[in-house]
């Protein structure tokens, strides 16, 4: 199985759009935010990952099912973890759909997506993506390579 990492470091937890602070959490798709805001801080969350996202991560070509595991480091304990993790995980999948590793975000290329989060002491937040290219017969611990961008 093959694994493609990534860690964006100060992963911002929210955006300036309409001259409001804009938190990224899955509230902005349930709330009556207009569609206009919610594109604004999505337009402004591919940004950022692209900063930390090399392009040649999604040149990498997968013959199996995904697996993505989103791991989030914070250095707050008040938000809600699939809130936070719910909307990044939207958004990264939204931006490397259409690729070779991720041909599309539906059931047919991605197998299983899960959320892990721990509490430290660090001032930034960090998000890890970790992306397992998944054998059909075998178990996500058999591992054939791996590479990190």
């Amino acid at each position: 199985m093959k694994k493609f990492s990534i860690a964006i470091h100060n992963i911002p937890s929210y955006f300036i759009v309409s001259r409001k602070k804009r938190y990224t959490s899955m509230n902005l798709f349930y709330s009556n935010t207009h569609w206009s805001v919610r594109k604004g801080v999505v337009d402004k969350a591919k940004k950022s990952l692209a900063l930390f996202i090399d392009k040649k991560l999604f040149n990498k070509k997968t013959k199996n099912k995904l697996l993505i595991k989103y791991t989030y480091y914070s250095s707050k304990t008040t938000f809600d973890i699939e809130n936070r993790l719910g909307f990044w995980s939207k958004v990264f999948l939204d931006y490397a759909k259409g690729t070779s590793l991720i041909k599309d975000d539906n059931v047919k290329h991605i197998g299983a997506i899960t959320y892990e989060s721990y509490y430290h002491k660090e001032k930034e937040d960090i998000l890890q993506i970790e992306i397992y290219d998944i054998p059909s017969k075998g178990h996500i611990g058999d591992t054939i390579g791996e590479d990190s961008v």
